[in-house]
C-alpha cells in the first residue's frame, strides 16, 4: 500500500478524514500508533494515510463545472 501524509485542518474528525482516504478510523489508527484517542484529533498532526485510496475533492458548491471559466 503506497502511503502519503494528511496535515489535520481545523474541524476535521479522524471520521472524515477516513471518509476522504476511503478508508476506516481503525485502519488510520492503526497507521498512527500516536493517536490514543480518535475523538480527540489535534490541528496541525501529519497523518499516514493511504495513498491509493485517495479520494477526489469535491468542487466548491456553485462552481457549476467550470467549462464557461477554463477550470477543466
Amino acid at each position: 500500500m503506497e502511503i502519503t501524509n494528511h496535515a489535520v485542518m481545523p474541524g476535521e474528525t479522524l471520521g472524515q478524514i477516513a471518509t476522504r482516504y476511503n478508508t476506516t478510523v481503525a485502519q488510520l489508527r492503526q497507521m498512527n500508533p500516536f493517536i490514543t484517542n480518535p475523538d480527540n484529533v489535534k490541528v496541525g498532526w501529519n497523518l499516514s494515510v493511504p495513498k491509493s485510496a485517495l479520494r477526489p475533492a469535491a468542487r466548491p458548491a456553485g462552481c457549476g463545472g467550470g467549462r464557461d471559466r477554463g477550470w477543466n
